[in-house]
C-alpha cells in the first residue's frame, strides 16, 4: 500500500470542501484532520511552498531550500523523493556540458 505524504494530503484537503469559516479556524481543522502536530505541518507547508516557487520559476534552488529551511543537498533529496527534477535541461544543452566538462583544462 503507498503511503501518503503530508503534502498530497494537504493538496486534498484544500481541493476538498472544507468549512467556510475563517482562515484560523480552517488551520486548526487541518492540523486535527491531518493529525499532525503544528511544526511538522508547518515544516511541510514550508516545502510545499518552495517546491512551488521553483517550479514556477519564482525561486532559484538555493531561495526554494531555505525557505523550505533546509540545505541544498536535504532539499534535493526531498525533490528526488517526490519524482521532482530540480533541473531543466534539454538533451542538448545537457549534451553541451557533458562535453565541456570533457574538455581538458589549460592551467
Amino acid at each position: 500500500m503507498p503511503t501518503v505524504s503530508l503534502g498530497d494530503k494537504l493538496s486534498c484537503m484544500l481541493e476538498n470542501s472544507v468549512p467556510e469559516e475563517d482562515l484560523e479556524t480552517k488551520l486548526e481543522y487541518l492540523i486535527l484532520t491531518l493529525r499532525e502536530q503544528p511544526g511538522e505541518l508547518a515544516q511541510e507547508m514550508r516545502l510545499v511552498a518552495a517546491i512551488h516557487y521553483l517550479r514556477e520559476k519564482r525561486l532559484s534552488l538555493g531561495q526554494a531550500a531555505r525557505l523550505a529551511g533546509m540545505n541544498h543537498l536535504d532539499f534535493l533529496a526531498a525533490l528526488a523523493a517526490r519524482g521532482i527534477p530540480a533541473f531543466e535541461l534539454s538533451a542538448e544543452d545537457a549534451a553541451a556540458e557533458i562535453t565541456a566538462e570533457q574538455r581538458p583544462r589549460s592551467l
